[in-house]
């Protein structure tokens, strides 16, 4: 038990209120006299501000009779057992049954601990409580001890709730901890829920808080203690465990917020010791979570081991709604965290913040403050849901480090990472800095480029701060210290300059501003300013400057200090500038530049501004400045009059003597001061050692900081203002900083005097004077009239003055006006003189919508905030006072309660607490048996040693008579004890309390104990004690013997064992009887008796895994008897595998324990009732087994990448399980093998498997080479190749070969060679195993023809001929590849035309180019196929035919002689102008009207010439001739005529006669065509078409005597013969490949008769696969449907026109099943095999077969490829037997299920060709080497096969005959041109018995003559006894030829594809290749 004396320590005496609070805080010990009552004399209320709490483990003692000196509290816990606490510490004692709550034995139902009044009461656990609802505990100051037992929670409820009106405090007496208040298994809510009421506190002292889950029904916070409330309160966790809790937020403990907007509610949780571990929250706060209005401080403990999303260790935000309206957390106080002193927050985890989350604008606004203690090993660990970060703190708020402060080795992702601020966080360096212990990580928000920085502090940051901070990422990273902050700097900082805003770089070199050197005072005295402010003069030092003389600056400039000091060694004022003159100072420098007085003895002021100047400062210091003399003002800067505008910098050490002060700054006489940024430190002045404003002047504080200066007069007491004094004048202060600052007098921040001083934003902190008058801030004078206002955000606290708090004073009448926009955020402490005696004003212009609540948030009193009040009324003012008392008392039962009967009384309901009268059931004893007074926190009455005590006692007949004075209860009986107090009411209470002095009762110490005597060993005897009486009076004793299980003997005891003594006494006089009295030491043990064990005689064993005996062990007993029953054997650490059998002792070792392994036993014989355990060991010896060699072992190699094989060997019996072991060893070219390991091998090569098992008496081993094989190449291991497009060079594109999930390495796997790899086309690519890969595979890919442009024409001028068409000379083009020329054999012009006809210069011509299929334009496409050009149409000359020999009859009738006339070379054979006839001389008789001619029968004339004119138009020159005409008597044959015209055919129409009739008799007609090339006319009219086009047939009659001659014509048209090209229907099954398409995939309809495709095009369509854009595409063969196969490309000669292309399709289907018929069939299953590639195709004569059925499998190895090895296994993996058909096949029987069958090949050994000239590349290549192979072909000698030679009848014979076996004819051949002899003589008999042949007539057969394409085909067909009919599928093939049927049959059954075009070439010779590949086909199934 003294171990429990530290765990529960007299703390709770602090909470009973048993001692001043002040005395607490003091080590000095209490006198040893000092009485309960005396330590009541000087209580008080606690202390409403938890953050002054200290950490309470006062050294407290207690009497026996309640609070007495020399008796630890602990140790009275502890003498005073826990099952009897009255009149001890712990009075009321707390159980439990069935889920209900007894409070000394009294059913709680409403499960509370709620005394009759505000009291104080301590209770304790007498044993484990489990309760079925929530304990509440309602009023009074309440302590609880846990006493080791635990508080459990049956239900889903809280475990705890505390009122707001309860004092808590919470032991727990036991060691580590052990009381626990918990959750049942499975059940959730609250450890405990404390709400905050009066400034009421929840102190934990011990304990463990563990087990609780805090969910949405109970706000899913607090897990384990939840503090919440309406107003101010705390829990102080000073030892104790609070661990394993959860919740949303707050995993261990929650501060949260349950008030509304703009309403401080502060609730705290007070860290002085215990554990907060292992808990976790969901969202924030694995430790502890605060919300706004909440604060966090820990000083000591440990938060360490807890998870959470935000804040593994403590979180904060702010959550959830009130009164129906979400919480703006922007509106909401702030937040605080403080860690310190003794803390450590340590391996703590969450994804942002593992350490601290402290907050961020959604989740409250934070201030966290780190003055101590070490945030270590915690983690920020990955989540994806948030961007994890800050692995010590995450900043979301304010930070404040001082001291020493450690944030150390925290991590994200196992980097360093401890303190992450967020882009615009930074940290400040608090009041006194850094500690030598500190040591702060910092992790920027981003990466940073070279040079970059962030600001990581904004202020505080003294010299030599950046080395208490590093960078937790990037060796380059760096921290540097600039002017007051810390940057974190990727590299060297750079940065911009102050001034000009551009990049600095300490040069005059700044960006658009030219800067002037200066390095002397004379150049600095020379420096002109400029004339404006865009005219401002720059200028730098290079140096150090020293002036003589005071510079004196005028106009606009601004000087650039660097790193320089301008200073003087005179007593004069530095820098004095002229009215008017605006200077700026700046430092650009690292360190920052100066303006100093140097030397002792030197004074001088720093700046002087007069009226009309203004004087500008960035980051320069001015220092040691001194105004001397009580006149002269000012001291580092005096504004007289002017404006002095600070943005950075600082003002330092400056001093005043001046009676105006201002040892920083002075502003005066109407002058203004802006202050932005920098700092006002360690001025000294009578009046505002840091500003004074005075005289009408204007002070603007926006930011900067005014610290530590003093002022103070050595010769006086007077010090006003330490940071400001102002007088007559205004202080506005919107931001910044006014903090430790002091003054010997009054107003150490702020002395306001007759001035305005208006505060809407920044700080007077820390600041203090040492005059008895307040005003340690802020100072407002009654002298004048002064005006106060604060409004926005402002704080004005923990100012002081001689030590104790003041902030704001208010002299006289003063008050502070509140401005509209006052937020409640603001922390402003007032006092105001007169408060002390009542109520006074202090504050007006409140606003009637904020309540008292509200300002009561934001104002607090600087003196007692308990007695102290602040009160408002309706008209806006705010009152502040002190509180006085007046007491009336009430009392009940033994407890008086003080009230306070003033209505303003600020304790809560007026209670000043009471007093109780104690006095507990007593034992008669002889002494005396007084009560106690005890006091409760609080208590406002008299001291309670003041307070008397009466006695009475009670008669026999109830009543009670009062005890004389100076006597005490000491006889038995009854007695009443009373205290009584009279009010201001005149009222007395009186409170007593009853109590009895019982007859004593007997306990064990009452008497003496003595065990039996002599050895207490069984030895069958029985053991005899005696008990004797210490009291002389009482009664019989009986002693009786009890078992160890409590069960009484009827006797002494015999048998061993442990035995109990007690004893009935009868009661006496004195005494009560007393029954089963015993004690602790009243036992005695007989012990049992020792006894030894025999071993057995067995001690080896052979490792045979076989079970053997190893016999029976004994034991002895004590009369020398053996028994063998009871002993056990066990194995110790026996080897792997072995076992025992108990039952006959036999053990089994197996073969893998070593020979000479020693086993051990350990042979217990059990203890009995009288012995005791036996023990003994023994060892067995493990024998060796015999080695053996595993014959016929064997191992069958595989293929690289195949399932390994398993060794096989002759089998062993009984071999033991486990044993079997196959190693594997590579095998060495000597024959040596490597290392055996158990890793199969999987390379290429040769090896040894090793194989060794054991039986029970053997091992054995065995060992076999086998060798694992390269595996073969497969089409599908190559992956497709990318297009490429024609360059002229060849594409060698890289290959991708896989093998399954393996990508192959090329040059160690395959190597890779390419062909056709230039040209457009298909590329083809072979790859070539190598290394674990053997054979080859091949992949294609395509080379795009290039994109070829026109980009010029050579267009001939033209003479108009009526038509558009243009002639082309020649064609260039763009795309080419370099050195590359198209001529006009790669391209033809397709079409060339005029936009027009008609005459024109520039006319446009568009030219339509193709390109012919040519090496070199095969590899170009066109883009477009036209291209515009401007050529000249000029005029055509019309050309006039004239008769030559006209005859005009003389006869008077007119002939009219245009008929005679034509115009040529004009369009459609007309004249394109007007024709006009005259008579070329005078002729008369003859008259020509028009075109009409007359001769009269009279004329003389013989002959007239006539001239004709035909007239030039648009598009003709105008042109004129002359004929001469006979006149002549003859007639004209005028009836002389064609029967019709024109006439239209079409090429490839008939001839026909067309004649002209009418002829004169005696004429004779002949016919004439103009175009011989279109047709030909006979002698007979009959015309035969040769070709397209127009001519003219001409009829001539010729002369007679009688008639001149005649002519006729007509117009034939031949029209180009239509052709309509179709591409070929293809059909495949699924699986197939996919159909090739080539030259014989179309068919062109249309051809004339005997014509051929190569005439009729001039070029061949191209056939391709199409989707349904017309894009080439690859057929899907892995399901059944349709592609669309389109011919197109083509060009039709001039005789044709290609009129349509028509598609085909190509349909895939499934293969049909074998066997057919309907109804009930056979079943069939499924036959399946490999998919073409691995070096070979595998295919079955049926898809599906039925069972019992031959099913033929074919093996068709690739060329250079063998099979090697071929299986069919059925569904269950059984291999079904293979029958070798020959010739690659091979038949198997059809099981009842599906088959599988695969099949391997293996590279063949290099083959050598059978002949010289045959190439293994060549086409016939396999064909020759079957013939060779086959004998049916020797060759031509030579080693020469003849490849080209063409083909004899005779070898095309005897090829046939060897083909079918050589079989011997049955008789010789009849013809005369073979010889018996010949070689050929038998082939030709049996080719004639057989009807291959009969000859070539005339008993000849030929032999030498050549054998053309259709004899060879007709005897391949013939041979085959085939048939075949169907259309012939080649042009050139009549249907009524011969050979049709043989090479219809050819071409269906894939023996010939024709030579192209669609042609057979039926007459071309058949050379030896050709005939050979065809045998070949036919006979080897290719």
């Amino acid at each position: 038990m003294k171990k429990r004396i530290l765990s529960c320590v007299l703390s709770a005496a602090l909470l009973l209120g048993l001692t001043p609070w002040s005395a607490l805080a003091t080590d000095d010990p209490l006198d040893d006299q000092t009485s309960q009552t005396e330590l009541q004399t000087n209580f008080q209320s606690p202390p409403q501000d938890p953050d002054i709490y200290s950490d309470p483990q006062p050294n407290i003692t207690i009497g026996e009779d309640g609070l007495k000196s020399g008796t630890d509290l602990e140790l009275v816990h502890a003498t005073s057992t826990h099952t009897d606490h009255d009149g001890k510490t712990f009075e009321h004692k707390l159980t439990s049954e069935n889920g209900q709550l007894y409070i000394d034995g009294t059913l709680q139902k409403n499960y509370q601990i709620k005394p009759d009044t505000y009291a104080t009461e301590t209770y304790y656990l007498a044993g484990d409580l489990t309760l079925d609802d929530t304990l509440y505990i309602r009023g009074g100051y309440i302590s609880i001890c846990l006493n080791g037992h635990s508080i459990t929670q049956n239900r889903d409820k809280d475990v705890i709730n505390v009122a707001n009106d309860v004092y808590l405090s919470l032991y727990d007496c036991s060691e580590g901890n052990a009381g626990r208040i918990t959750h049942a298994e499975g059940k959730t809510g609250r450890g405990i829920k404390f709400s905050a009421g009066i400034g009421n506190t929840f102190d934990m002292y011990g304990g463990t808080i563990t087990g609780n889950h805090a969910t949405a029904t109970n706000d899913n916070m607090g897990g384990g203690v939840l503090v919440t409330g309406s107003a101010k309160g705390s829990f102080n966790l000073r030892g104790g465990v609070i661990t394993g809790n959860s919740a949303a937020n707050g995993g261990g403990v929650a501060v949260c917020s349950t008030q509304s907007n703009n309403k401080d509610t502060s609730r705290y949780f007070n860290m002085f010791g215990g554990t907060i571990s292992n808990n976790q929250a969901n969202d924030n706060g694995g430790g502890v979570y605060v919300e706004n209005n909440g604060r966090v401080t820990v000083s000591g403990g440990e938060i360490k081991n807890n998870t959470a999303t935000k804040g593994g260790g403590i979180g904060g935000g702010t959550s959830g709604t009130t009164n129906g309206g979400s919480i703006d957390a922007s509106k909401c106080p702030p937040l605080y965290i403080t860690v310190s002193d003794r803390a450590k927050i340590t391996g703590n985890s969450a994804p942002v913040g593992g350490g601290i989350y402290a907050g961020d604008e959604a989740y409250g606004y934070c201030r966290f403050t780190m003055t101590g203690g070490e945030i270590s090993g915690n983690t920020s660990v990955y989540n994806e849901n948030y961007t994890y970060n800050g692995g010590g703190v995450y900043l979301g708020g304010t930070m404040t480090v001082s001291g020493d402060a450690k944030i150390v080795n925290n991590t994200k992702d196992s980097e360093s990472n401890n303190v992450f601020l967020p882009q615009d966080y930074t940290m400040t360096i608090g009041d006194g800095g850094l500690g030598s212990g500190a040591s702060i990580g910092v992790t920027a928000s981003k990466e940073l480029a070279d040079g970059e920085a962030v600001t990581i502090v904004s202020s505080g940051a003294a010299s030599g701060s950046e080395n208490y901070f590093t960078a937790d990422a990037g060796t380059t990273y760096n921290i540097q210290r600039v002017g007051e902050t810390l940057v974190l700097v990727n590299g060297t900082l750079t940065h911009k300059h102050p001034i000009c805003g551009k990049k600095c770089t300490h040069t005059s070199k700044h960006e658009d501003v030219t800067w002037t050197a200066i390095n002397s005072a004379a150049a600095l005295q020379n420096a002109a300013g400029g004339n404006s402010e865009s005219d401002t003069k720059y200028y730098y030092l290079t140096n150090d400057v020293t002036l003589d003389s005071t510079w004196t600056p005028s106009g606009y400039l601004a000087l650039d200090l660097g790193d320089y000091a301008l200073k003087t060694t005179q007593s004069i004022d530095m820098i004095q500038l002229n009215s008017g003159a605006n200077l700026t100072l700046t430092s650009c420098g690292t360190h920052g530049g100066t303006v100093q007085h140097s030397g002792r003895g030197v004074y001088g002021r720093g700046v002087i501004v007069p009226s009309g100047a203004t004087f500008t400062m960035y980051n320069v210091e001015l220092t040691n400045h001194e105004a001397a003399e009580f006149s002269v003002n000012g001291a580092g800067v005096y504004v007289n009059g002017g404006t002095f505008n600070m943005r950075s910098g600082s003002l330092v050490d400056n001093t005043s003597k001046s009676n105006s002060g201002g040892g920083g700054v002075l502003i005066d006489n109407g002058g203004t001061f802006n202050l932005y940024s920098g700092t006002i430190s360690d001025g000294n002045a009578y009046l505002g050692a840091g500003v004074s404003v005075k005289d009408n002047s204007t002070f603007n504080m926006y930011g900067g900081t005014i610290s530590g200066n003093r002022a103070s007069d050595p010769t006086t007491i007077y010090g006003e203002g330490g940071g400001v004094y102002v007088e007559n004048s205004t202080f506005l202060m919107t931001g910044g900083e006014i903090k430790d600052n002091s003054a010997s007098d009054i107003g150490g921040g702020v002395y306001v005097k007759n001035s305005t001083f208006k505060m809407t934003g920044g700080e007077i902190t820390g600041n203090g004077n040492g005059d008895n008058r307040s005003g340690g801030g802020v100072y407002v004078a009654s002298v004048g009239n002064s005006t106060f206002t604060v409004g926005g955000t402002v704080t004005i606290t923990g100012n002081k003055h001689q030590g104790s708090t003041s902030n704001v004073y208010l002299n006289g009448d003063n008050t502070i006006t509140l401005a509209s926009n006052l937020s409640d955020t603001s922390r402003i402490g007032v006092n105001k003189a007169g408060a002390d005696k009542g109520a006074v004003k202090f504050a007006t212009g409140a606003l009637s919508e904020k309540t008292l609540a509200y300002y009561k948030s934001i104002f607090s009193s600087d003196v007692d905030t308990h007695t102290y009040k602040i009160t408002n009324d309706d008209k806006g003012n705010l009152y502040i006072g002190a509180h006085q008392h007046t007491w009336n008392y009430t009392a009940k039962g033994g407890k008086l309660t003080a009230t306070c009967s003033a209505d303003d009384c600020t304790l809560y309901g007026g209670n000043g607490s009471s007093v109780t009268i104690n006095a507990s059931k007593q034992t008669y004893d002889g002494n005396e048996k007084k009560a106690t007074i005890v006091a409760e926190r609080g208590w406002q009455g008299p001291a309670v040693n003041t307070i008397p005590i009466t006695y009475e006692v009670k008669k026999d007949d109830g009543t009670f008579v009062k005890m004389a004075a100076n006597s005490f209860p000491t006889a038995v009986g009854t007695y009443r004890a009373s205290i009584s107090l009279t009010g201001v009411d005149k009222k007395t209470a009186t409170a007593s309390v009853e109590y009895t002095i019982s007859k004593a009762e007997l306990t064990a110490d009452d008497f003496t104990f003595t065990p039996p005597s002599g050895r207490l060993v069984y030895d069958g005897k029985a053991k005899v004690a005696t008990v004797t009486s210490n009291k002389g009076a009482a009664g019989q004793i009986t002693v009786k013997y009890y078992t160890e299980e409590g069960s009484e003997l009827k006797g002494p005891p015999t048998n061993a064992g442990i035995y109990t003594v007690k004893i009935d006494v009868t009661e006496t006089e004195s005494y009560q009887a007393a029954t089963d009295l015993t004690a602790n030491n009243w036992k005695f043990a007989i012990a049992k008796a020792d006894r030894t064990i025999t071993l057995p005689k067995k001690d080896t064993v052979i490792n045979n895994g076989k079970p053997q005996a190893l016999g029976d062990a004994y034991w002895t007993a004590v009369d020398g008897k053996q028994y063998g029953d009871g002993i056990r054997f066990e194995l110790v650490d026996p080897p792997e595998g072995v076992t025992f059998d108990d039952n006959g002792h036999r053990l089994t070792v197996p073969a893998t324990v070593k020979v000479g392994t020693k086993i051990k036993f350990n042979l217990t014989a059990a203890e009995s009732t009288n012995y005791k355990a036996a023990s003994a060991t023994f060892t067995v010896t493990v024998a060796a087994k015999s080695e053996a060699t595993l014959t016929s072992c064997q191992m069958t190699g595989w293929t690289y990448g195949a399932a390994p094989n398993q060794p096989s060997y002759k089998p062993v019996s009984d071999v033991i399980d486990g044993t079997l072991k196959t190693t594997y060893a590579t095998k060495n070219s000597d024959g040596t093998n490597s290392t055996f390991t158990e890793e199969v091998p999987t390379a290429v090569g040769n090896y040894t498997v090793k194989v060794t098992f054991e039986t029970a008496f053997s091992v054995y081993t065995g060992t076999a080479d086998f060798t694992i094989s390269p595996k073969s190449l497969t089409q599908e291991m190559v992956s497709s190749i990318q297009d490429q497009t024609y360059c002229a060079n060849a594409w060698e594109p890289d290959v991708v070969v896989t093998d399954g999930n393996k990508t192959l390495v090329k040059n160690s796997d395959y190597t890779v060679s390419y062909t056709d790899n230039i040209n457009a086309g298909t590329a083809k690519v072979k790859v070539t195993g190598q290394g674990n890969y053997k054979g080859t595979a091949e992949a294609t890919f395509v080379i795009d023809p290039a994109p070829l442009t026109i980009t010029g024409a050579e267009v001939a001028a033209k003479t108009y001929d009526g038509t558009k068409t243009a002639t082309i000379n020649g064609v260039t083009f763009g795309g080419l590849v370099p050195g590359e020329v198209l001529t006009t054999d790669d391209y033809q012009i397709t079409d060339a035309q005029f936009n027009s006809a008609n005459v024109s210069d520039a006319k446009k011509v568009t030219v339509t180019v193709a390109l012919k299929v040519t090496d070199k334009a095969k590899n170009y496409t066109l883009t477009s196929p036209t291209y515009g050009q401007a050529a000249t149409i000029s005029k055509a000359t019309q050309n006039i035919s004239v008769p030559q020999d006209k005859t005009l009859v003389k006869n008077g009738a007119g002939v009219d002689i245009s008929q005679w006339v034509s115009v040529s070379g004009v369009e459609g054979g007309s004249p394109a102008g007007a024709m006009s006839y005259a008579l070329n001389g005078n002729y008369p008789g003859v008259t020509l009207t028009g075109s009409t001619l007359t001769a009269a029968k009279n004329t003389t004339a013989d002959t007239v010439t006539i001239k004709v004119t035909a007239a030039a138009t648009q598009n003709y020159e105008g042109a004129e001739a002359t004929f001469s005409v006979k006149l002549s008597d003859k007639l004209f044959q005028s009836n002389f005529q064609f029967a019709s015209g024109p006439i239209d055919k079409t090429y490839g129409n008939d001839s026909f006669t067309m004649t002209a009739t009418g002829a004169a008799e005696g004429s004779t007609v002949s016919y004439e065509s103009s175009d011989t090339n279109v047709a030909t006319v006979d002698e007979n009219g009959t015309v035969t078409i040769v070709g397209a086009g127009n001519a003219t047939i001409t009829a001539t009659a010729a002369e007679t005597k009688d008639y001149v001659s005649a002519n006729k014509s007509y117009t034939l048209t031949v029209a180009r013969a239509e052709l309509t090209i179709t591409a070929k229907d293809q059909s495949a099954y699924i699986g197939d490949k996919v159909p090739e398409l080539g030259a014989d995939s179309y068919t062109v309809t249309g051809l004339v008769k005997g014509e051929s495709l190569t005439t009729a095009l001039t070029i061949l369509p191209t056939v391709r696969y199409v989707d349904e854009n017309g894009q080439q595409m690859e057929p899907d063969m892995t399901k059944a449907g349709k592609t669309v196969i389109r011919a197109s490309g083509a060009e039709a000669s001039g005789n044709y026109l290609i009129v349509a292309f028509t598609d085909g399709k190509l349909t895939v289907s499934a293969r049909p099943s074998s066997g057919g018929g309907g109804g009930s069939s056979t079943p069939s299953y499924p036959v399946s095999t490999p998919s073409k590639g691995g070096n070979g195709s595998v295919s079955s004569n049926a898809k599906n077969a039925a069972s019992g059925s031959t099913v033929t499998i074919t093996v068709k190895p690739d060329s250079g490829y063998q099979l090697e090895t071929l299986a069919v296994t059925d569904h269950r993996g059984n291999a079904l037997k293979l029958t070798d058909q020959g010739n690659g096949t091979y038949t198997f029987t059809m099981p009842s299920g599906q088959v599988d069958v695969k099949a391997t090949f293996t590279q063949a050994a290099d083959e050598t060709s059978p002949f010289d000239d045959v190439s293994k590349d060549d086409y016939y290549y396999d064909a020759v080497k079957w013939a060779a192979d086959s004998g049916i072909t020797g060759g031509v000698g030579g080693s020469l096969f003849g490849s080209d030679q063409s083909c004899t009848r005779a070898q095309i014979i005897t090829f046939l005959w060897r083909a079918a076996g050589s079989p011997e004819p049955k008789g010789a051949a009849d013809m005369t041109d073979v010889p018996q002899d010949a070689y050929y003589a038998k082939a030709v008999a049996w080719a004639m018995e057989n009807g291959i042949t009969s000859g070539t007539g005339a008993d000849r057969f030929s032999p030498h003559a050549a054998c053309t394409r259709a004899q060879g085909m007709t005897f391949l067909f013939r041979s085959s006894k085939a048939s075949a009919s169907g259309t012939l599928a080649f042009q050139d093939v009549a249907a009524d030829a011969y050979y049709a049927q043989a090479v219809k049959w050819a071409a269906d059954n894939g023996i010939t594809s024709g030579i192209g075009g669609g042609l057979f070439g039926p007459d071309n010779g058949c050379t030896r290749a050709q005939i050979v590949t065809f045998l070949w086909k036919l006979y080897a199934g290719k």
